[in-house]
């Protein structure tokens, strides 16, 4: 997002720093929705499939401000915020289920996720740094296929998990 935000849209470093910290609000927003809904009896199942559709919605907003620059800063922060927040409901869901079959080895899965998802960032970051071309697009693709690959294996674990259980 600084190659984006301060080489395409202009921002100075300070005000990078502000729209960064909207970002990470996002991240505080989600988590105290998150916690809240949980705490009323919306199952963890819900909230995940919920975030999953967020992060596709604000992904596909996010592409499209991106390629199309509607909007200006805001379409790139106000579908970055709805990212953050909807990351927030998908990771912990989905990690406590996860979990949940394997916890007799809960340090090795959550090592293995953890390291799963450092190398995912790092060769994102990479890819878009490499597509970079003066516009926000390869940020808003790499977003849409990171949601995209999220939604995909959940259809395709919760399938499996069902079939399982059918079993």
């Amino acid at each position: 997002s600084p190659f984006v935000l301060i080489d395409v849209y202009g921002l100075s470093s300070v005000a990078y720093g502000l729209f960064f910290g909207m970002a990470v609000s996002g991240f505080i927003v989600g988590s105290f929705g998150s916690r809240r809904l949980l705490h009323r009896g919306v199952r963890s199942e819900t909230l995940l499939r919920c975030g999953l559709a967020l992060l596709a919605a604000a992904a596909g907003a996010m592409l499209f401000s991106a390629a199309t620059r509607w909007g200006g800063v805001a379409g790139i922060m106000v579908p970055y915020f709805c990212y953050c927040a909807a990351i927030v409901f998908v990771q912990p869901n989905s990690v406590a289920a996860g979990m949940e079959p394997v916890s007799h080895m809960a340090g090795t899965g959550a090592s293995l996720m953890g390291g799963i998802q450092m190398a995912s960032g790092a060769t994102s970051g990479f890819v878009v740094t490499f597509f970079f071309d003066r516009t926000g697009t390869p940020m808003g693709v790499a977003m849409l296929i990171a949601a995209l690959g999220a939604i995909t294996a959940y259809v395709l674990i919760a399938r499996h998990h069902r079939t399982e259980r059918a079993a």
